[in-house]
């Protein structure tokens, strides 16, 4: 089930990237990013008064919501990329970056007893990656 929703989130992300970089076209980055954040917001509000949950934040070390700072950068710099290097290109570095740092974050920062230890295997799986996104990148390809 867990495996499925991961999969259906990589689809959502492709279209989600696809539509907001096509109302970042239209109506400006910054613009964009505000009417994507305020339909968040809104959503986010809605299932909060649904599901009847309490907002308790107290506790919560104040690193933790920097999370929704880096929301803003990551679909600001994908409604940039999209418009420049397209949606394929886009998604390829994405995807790659996300594959090596969560390989690091579980070998050295994860909050799990015990950390994944990089080995042979792991770094030459993120080599070939790198490999096939250079290939996917280059004008032509």
């Amino acid at each position: 089930m867990y495996q499925l929703l991961a999969f259906l989130s990589g689809a959502f992300i492709s279209l989600m990237i696809l539509l907001n970089g096509s109302l970042g076209n239209l109506t400006g980055v910054t613009f964009s990013l505000f009417i994507i954040h305020i339909i968040g917001i809104v959503i986010t509000g809605i299932l909060i008064v649904v599901r009847k949950e309490k907002l308790d934040v107290k506790g919560v070390p104040i690193f933790l919501f920097f999370g929704g700072l880096l929301g803003v950068v990551i679909v600001g710099s994908q409604t940039i990329s999209i418009a420049k290097i397209g949606l394929s290109s886009t998604i390829m570095l994405v995807l790659a970056s996300q594959i090596v740092t969560s390989g690091v974050y579980d070998s050295f920062f994860s909050g799990k007893e015990k950390k994944e230890s990089p080995n042979f295997l792991k770094l030459l799986s993120f080599v070939v990656i790198f490999a096939g996104v250079i290939v996917m990148t280059q004008k032509g390809a």
